[in-house]
């Protein structure tokens, strides 16, 4: 089974616009080899290319993602999480923080509701 979360976590910083896609394809293989977790900020530029070679990498990874609500960059987030096929849902108390999310994932407005779908997903 599949570790949710790795002991250590590394944050990757860079440009927003310029991907160095040489350099940080090199370090999103790397950290997915080791066994770490990535941490960026979601944007584009190095953020895109680190975590697109992090993901195509063999590597531990989440069972079930709970998206709060965010503007585009969630939102992109969201996308590639239901690309991926990973369980998601979407939690707002205030339904419409989250209707630019992709409509397939399901919404939840209460806590319960997340923990319902916790439980369903996490055997």
């Amino acid at each position: 089974m599949d570790r949710v979360l790795a002991k250590h976590t590394v944050a990757v910083l860079g440009s927003g616009t310029d991907e160095h896609d040489d350099l940080a394809r090199e370090i999103g293989s790397l950290l997915a080899r080791i066994g770490v977790n990535l941490l960026t900020g979601g944007g584009r530029g190095v953020m895109t290319s680190v975590s697109r070679s992090y993901v195509q990498s063999p590597r531990v990874s989440a069972t079930v993602i709970v998206a709060l609500p965010g503007e585009l960059g969630t939102a992109s987030e969201v996308s590639l999480a239901v690309d991926y096929g990973r369980p998601i849902i979407a939690y707002a108390s205030d339904a419409h923080l989250v209707d630019h999310f992709v409509s397939s994932v399901p919404r939840a407005t209460t806590l319960r509701e997340v923990e319902d779908f916790l439980i369903a997903k996490t055997p």
